[in-house]
């Protein structure tokens, strides 16, 4: 990561180091996956790939983890330093006694 070389904080180089370790890693995982493992779910009866009623792809592929983890992270690096709601039915009061 060239643009993490400019950063002195031991920390942020760090956790820059790690991310870029693990997107390794992904991107390793899904390339060595044969193609007949890359097509079939991974938890059939619990989470079938198929589209959803809105247009959306859901399932357990593991060409579709990937494609969520790495949307996931998108987003997630993308917001602005600002409070997140959390998505309903959650809410602050949710897990509390």
């Amino acid at each position: 990561m060239r643009s993490a070389e400019k950063v002195t904080c031991r920390f942020v180089l760090g956790l820059a180091s790690d991310l870029e370790q693990a997107l390794r890693l992904m991107e390793a995982a899904l390339a060595d996956s044969p193609d007949e493992l890359r097509a079939t779910d991974l938890w059939p009866d619990e989470a079938p790939t198929a589209t959803t009623p809105l247009g959306g792809v859901y399932g357990s592929a593991p060409w579709f983890l990937g494609y969520h983890a790495l949307n996931a992270l998108d987003s997630d690096l993308a917001v602005e330093l600002q409070p997140r709601q959390p998505s309903q039915p959650f809410d602050d009061h949710t897990w509390s006694s």
